[in-house]
């Protein structure tokens, strides 16, 4: 019975923030009687998809308690950003490549103006 009551407790201490809004999100823990392998886990199943390209800070509070009573000093966040839609990553990789092309194009220029320049002074010394 202490295992649900403080199991409980804990699913209320964490919650998933988009900045200062709250995103609605379940929060599961397994049966440590029934899973003990999964019992250092917590699950976070967002209510919705979460956005692409965006910033979330999961927050825990310092009321998560263990079945030993020991409970977290100081309130926990841990931060993360979701990875960018396809067509975004796309968009950032033709840019990539068209910087790239233009790179291309300035070091091959400067590779002919070295070529006639060495081609001047290879002359100009047979000359002289």
């Amino acid at each position: 019975m202490a295992h649900l009551i403080v199991r409980d407790a804990n699913l209320t201490a964490v919650t998933l923030w988009n900045g200062d809004s709250q995103v609605p999100a379940e929060v599961s823990m397994a049966d440590d009687q029934l899973e003990p392998d999964l019992r250092n886990f917590m699950t976070i199943t967002p209510a919705s998809a979460l956005d692409e390209g965006t910033s979330y800070t999961i927050k825990i509070e310092p009321i998560i308690t263990s079945k030993s009573g020991d409970v977290l000093e100081a309130p926990l966040e841990l931060s993360f950003t979701t990875a960018a839609s396809v067509a975004e990553e796309a968009e950032i990789i033709s840019a990539s490549q068209n910087n790239n092309s233009g790179n291309s194009l300035l070091i091959i220029a400067g590779i002919g103006v070295l070529v006639i320049v060495v081609a001047v002074l290879f002359f100009k010394r047979k000359k002289a």
